[in-house]
């Protein structure tokens, strides 16, 4: 691998990050454009504040219930799923939406852990995790949201006791989809 201009010999953003960098702006600028333009009133379920229940496939489950509350432009999202179905995820993060068309750009912070449990042992992963979304008002109640979180390692506890190795120091993306119903307070 060649060095960089800062002479280190590892690049300053992983590759993958890199070329999903690029379409991920791509796709938040036709976002941001597409919600200007299909502008429409705030409503007063947003002012006042509502839940949202849904099903998500991908990002920090492949199969995951999520529970969103929203008030005004701020949620709070959990997300409890499974990635391999001998597992259990829980995620939780603050999320911004912008705009108030029907596409709405959402970007967010957050923290996930995944517990693994196997004939081999245990084992678990704290990961810190920042969503970047578009989330799509359907109907009044009903909403798809397409993502990709990024994601940092920060506490790994790998299923060989004997494995004390830091966690990677590497952002990985991961893409997620979820549809969301929304039940009015």
């Amino acid at each position: 691998m060649s060095a960089n201009r800062t002479g280190n010999s590892r690049p300053f953003v992983p590759a993958p990050i890199r070329r999903s960098g690029a379409w991920l702006l791509l796709v938040v600028g036709i976002a941001g454009a597409v919600d200007i333009a299909a502008q429409d009133p705030v409503t007063s379920s947003r002012d006042r504040g509502h839940l949202r229940l849904g099903i998500s496939l991908g990002g920090t489950a492949s199969l995951g219930l999520v529970t969103e509350y929203i008030r005004n432009d701020w949620s709070g999202e959990l997300v409890i799923g499974t990635v391999g179905f001998r597992d259990l995820s829980v995620s939780a993060a603050a999320r911004r939406y912008f705009g108030s068309g029907r596409l709405r750009p959402v970007v967010g912070a957050g923290i996930w852990n995944l517990s693994v449990w196997s004939e081999e042992g245990s084992g678990s992963a704290l990961v810190l995790r920042v969503p970047l979304a578009v989330d799509w008002n359907v109907s009044g109640t009903h909403a798809a949201t397409v993502e990709v979180g990024l994601n940092r390692a920060i506490r790994v506890q790998r299923l060989d006791p004997e494995d004390d190795r830091p966690p990677s120091r590497n952002i990985v993306p991961f893409p997620g989809f979820s549809y969301r119903y929304g039940m009015e307070r």
